[in-house]
């Protein structure tokens, strides 16, 4: 799924519907948002999503949907679910359950994974898909990618075959032992940073059959700090 138009469109009319469900008027709907959400945004921008011409980033749909009395699913798919940022519903019949926060990440490509080495700010990008990262700690900048080849496919152990999702949280410190997405001189790649004798850092497959990256240059895009393997 890619947010073009139509997407665009598809989310002003799911905004709308629950805007009507709250009994919020269509004269002033615009400026109600925009004077009620915690963030700064002209009544521009909030019309944009309201005609079809643009989609809130992840940060702000977790504010809008608590705003409207929604969720993040809702406002994404049209499917009913709690928000994402409340905690999980636990079961009574284990009385040492925790609850869970979770939040909905973009799934980019390699390509993008690229940009975001190079960005400062980390913007997330619009066209993208959303999955659901169950992990706690995952900060705002948290992105998802789907693994490409098998140089991290482990003989034993924890293994990430081709299709693995994993989540890549550019705020934590990389630290040696980390699973990481790097940018290397030949792109990026997922590796295990590891380190000599001498203190050099160097990126780590886990199949030994691929050959490990020595480069003066490494940049860490972000650490792992989960994974998902579909069916």
């Amino acid at each position: 799924m890619v947010y073009g138009e139509d997407k665009a469109k598809e989310f002003a009319e799911r905004l709308n519907s629950i805007c009507e469900r709250n009994k919020i008027p269509v004269r002033g709907r615009a400026g109600y948002l925009k004077d009620n959400l915690p963030f700064k945004i002209s009544v521009v921008g909030v019309r944009k999503w309201l005609i079809g011409e643009s989609i809130p980033d992840t940060k702000k749909l977790a504010d809008i949907a608590i705003l409207l009395g929604s969720s993040v699913e809702e406002l994404i798919s049209g499917n009913h679910g709690d928000n994402t940022i409340s905690p999980v519903k636990t079961t009574k019949l284990d009385t040492n359950t925790v609850p869970v926060k979770a939040r909905f990440v973009p799934i980019i490509s390699w390509v993008q994974a690229g940009d975001f080495c190079s960005s400062e700010t980390q913007v997330l990008p619009y066209d993208c898909d959303m999955i659901l990262c169950p992990e706690p700690s995952a900060s705002d900048k948290t992105f998802a990618l789907r693994v490409v080849g098998d140089s991290m496919t482990a003989p034993f152990g924890r293994t990430y075959p081709e299709g693995t999702i994993i989540f890549v949280d550019p705020d934590k410190e990389p630290m040696v032992g980390k699973r990481v997405v790097a940018r290397t001189a030949k792109g990026q790649t997922f590796k295990q940073l590891a380190h000599n004798e001498f203190g050099e850092l160097y990126l780590k497959p886990l199949n030994p059959a691929h050959h490990p990256i020595f480069e003066t240059d490494i940049h860490i895009c972000g650490v792992v700090i989960g994974s998902y393997n579909p069916e």
